[in-house]
């Protein structure tokens, strides 16, 4: 299961091959950027990088609210935007690469999904798929996931997402259950995740690789990728910029986590997806010539 959640599982989109396995992204870059983005441009004539307009995104499902007014009641758009109900508020993310807005249940959701997005074999996340039948000793259930995942080998994983504790535990054996009436052939499955998978250091690393893909440099990476070769491929991230003092800090903290993205460095720690990635992490350069 954890393997499912490591951000480094395919190949890279900026190196050939490596040897390695961490919690960096993957790179096989399945989800094409929309034609109006143009995310990571250096634009000359303004002296930084191009950011793209606000841009109206669809929703993965459809939210109704709770209760609709009485046809005699004053009602238009803007006390519509305005309406907050139990079943309108709810955490939101906006992905722009699908230009999708999906809504979740809760936090802990919310980061799984943003584990998802820094994956390049990602090719589909909606939140709340559903339901699925099955049977109990001749008793018809219904299951409704939490977040559906579909990867560009066209399987589909349907996450169940649960704090650790007795809710979790059930739910386990209602995964089983799930995945006993699946054919032998299917690629699907149903996986039970908690706060032990959906780990802060996981989620920081992924939310730092998103940032990173809509302000990296291509210079300043090969930069900071050359010099941690020089350093003999292993370095912490203050001692790299210490190495580049005329980069500003936060552009070796973006080329690190560029170089992390691509498989051309790990994060080098024993148990890196309990740990946040900071200035005092110590990085890895990937070995080459040696498939993943």
């Amino acid at each position: 299961m954890p393997t499912l959640l490591n951000l480094c599982t395919c190949e890279s989109r900026g190196s050939t091959s490596s040897s390695a396995t961490s919690t960096s992204a993957p790179i096989t870059q399945s989800r094409r950027h929309l034609p109006w983005q143009e995310i990571g441009k250096y634009d000359e004539t303004i002296g930084t990088w191009r950011g793209t307009p606000p841009q109206r995104a669809e929703t993965d499902r459809d939210v109704a609210l709770k209760a609709l007014p009485a046809e005699d009641d004053h009602w238009d758009e803007y006390d519509e935007e305005h309406v907050m109900t139990t079943s309108s508020s709810r955490v939101a993310t906006v992905d722009p690469v699908t230009n999708t807005y999906h809504r979740m249940e809760s936090g802990l959701e919310d980061d799984l999904v943003t584990i998802l997005r820094a994956r390049h074999d990602t090719r589909r996340i909606k939140a709340q798929d559903g339901p699925h039948p099955y049977v109990v000793e001749g008793t018809p259930h219904e299951h409704m996931s939490d977040v559906l995942w579909g990867t560009d080998d066209g399987s589909n994983t349907r996450f169940a997402v649960k704090p650790s504790g007795p809710t979790a535990e059930r739910t386990r054996g209602e995964m089983q259950l799930l995945n006993n009436q699946l054919s032998k052939e299917s690629r699907d499955r149903f996986v039970l995740v908690t706060d032990e998978e959906i780990t802060k250091g996981r989620v920081n690393l992924a939310r730092n690789i998103l940032h990173t893909r809509k302000v990296l440099n291509d210079l300043d990476t090969a930069r900071v990728h050359e010099a941690l070769l020089g350093m003999g491929g292993h370095a912490r991230v203050w001692q790299l910029a210490q190495r580049l003092p005329d980069l500003y800090l936060s552009a070796v903290y973006t080329a690190v986590c560029d170089l992390v993205d691509k498989g051309l460095i790990i994060y080098d720690h024993p148990k890196p997806e309990d740990v946040i990635f900071s200035w005092a992490s110590w990085v890895r350069a990937v070995k080459k010539g040696k498939k993943r």
